[in-house]
């Protein structure tokens, strides 16, 4: 999936920007193979990261690492080896807390990187982190709390078959990560649970691009809650765009989330059993005609998932699929032209052994000419589905049929057919 520079630099100019500027600010899932994104900055519904004062800057010298105490406003540690001269400012701050600065330039790092409680890694433009490591790039332990990644871009530098760019353990809370480019590696963005006590919240995530991951751009593993995803662009992932697991028991907000290129799903979500998962506006569409498209936005095992004003497209099968679930919304959706890889077969919607599902206000259908069209029908219940409510949807102009519904105790009115 590694595309040659030439094509990179054309994706990074941002060339749907005025596509993304018409569509507005949501959460997009694409089948094309452009990851500019734009839209509007949500609200932050968590407390906001508390400042600290710069204590570390680190500046490449002369094949060398210098480490300043800006404190004492002295030169106190030097290091021909990246990792080495960054760890230590870390560790110096284990107790006291503080930011370590990267100052522009290149950074080989030959370890990981183990981040401390109260401490940031702060770079400044420019700053550039090579993972040789074939493990994990930066790590932010577990029971870690307050710390903050912002402002450098972190890369692989060849094939990987394991690690991941940035990981986040289990068992941390207030932690934020802002302003990040990660790409080419074996996963994107690793994160394994959050358990924020009281009013604080688990994961802050904005302004981050991932790309070009050999597994997963985004994957969110283990049980925990309180999730704020915004301003997230994800591409070319050879597995999952994003990967939720077994992350019951939470809250997790995505707003203005973009996805492309993903070889498998665009979202594949399971055992999502928690209070509530939210998705707002995840969009999945396919601009270019490829050969091969994403599956489907797949949630399986599931409760309380809130899909508000969504439109996914150019999915090679159904557009959504929710799997053995049950009390969950797909309201206000646009839900077109997908089942590319069979034209006729698949939905826009799809529920099996699903109950209790509210599918309301969504325009489900395919916009192509007779003769052009993919998308078979605008809803299918399949195994034991019953109880669900499909009411004001828009679902003439499917190929076959409006819908194929198996629920007998199913409520069905003011849909458009």
């Amino acid at each position: 999936m590694k595309f040659s520079m030439n094509r990179r630099d054309a994706l990074k100019a941002g060339a749907i920007a005025a596509m993304m500027a018409a569509i507005g600010g949501g959460v997009y899932f694409y089948g094309s193979k452009s990851h500019e994104g734009g839209g509007v900055s949500a609200t932050q519904p968590f407390q906001p990261f508390p400042s600290s004062k710069a204590s570390y800057v680190i500046l490449p010298k002369d094949g060398g690492f210098e480490v300043f105490n800006t404190i004492s406003d002295s030169k106190e540690f030097e290091s021909t080896d990246a990792s080495s001269a960054i760890q230590y400012a870390i560790n110096k701050l284990s107790v006291t807390g503080g930011e370590v600065v990267l100052k522009r330039g290149v950074y080989t790092l030959t370890k990981t990187i183990t981040l401390s409680s109260h401490v940031s890694l702060i770079g400044e433009n420019g700053s550039d982190l090579v993972v040789v490591t074939n493990s994990d790039g930066v790590v932010i332990p577990e029971n870690s709390q307050f710390v903050r990644l912002s402002g450098f871009k972190i890369h692989g530098a060849g094939p990987t078959t394991q690690g991941a760019l940035i990981r986040v353990k289990n068992h941390v809370y207030q932690i934020a990560i802002s302003d990040i480019e990660a790409y080419d590696y074996y996963d994107g963005i690793v994160i394994e649970g959050a358990y924020p006590p009281g009013d604080n919240w688990g994961i802050f995530m904005e302004r981050v691009h991932v790309y070009n991951s050999l597994h997963d751009g985004l994957a969110i593993v283990g049980y925990g809650n309180t999730y704020f995803i915004n301003e997230v662009i994800i591409a070319e992932s050879s597995n999952n765009c994003i990967t939720l697991r077994d992350t019951a028991d939470g809250v997790m907000a995505f707003e203005n989330v973009h996805c492309f290129d993903s070889v498998n799903y665009s979202l594949h979500a399971y055992n999502t059993d928690g209070r509530l998962v939210q998705h707002k506006r995840f969009i999945a569409v396919n601009f270019e005609g490829l050969s091969t498209h994403p599956k489907s936005v797949r949630i399986e095992n599931c409760m309380n998932i809130e899909f508000l004003d969504v439109e996914v497209a150019g999915m090679a099968n159904n557009g959504i699929e929710l799997v053995n679930c049950s009390d969950s919304r797909i309201i206000g959706g646009r839900i077109i032209n997908n089942s590319l890889g069979s034209p006729g077969e698949y939905a826009g919607v799809y529920l099996e052994n699903s109950s209790e599902i509210i599918v309301e206000g969504n325009s489900i259908y395919d916009t192509n000419m007779p003769g052009s069209k993919t998308q078979g029908y605008g809803i299918i219940e399949a195994g034991s589905s019953n109880f669900n409510v499909i009411t004001g949807n828009v679902l003439r102009g499917n190929s076959i049929a409006p819908y194929k519904l198996t629920g007998s105790n199913d409520v069905i009115n003011a849909n458009i057919t």
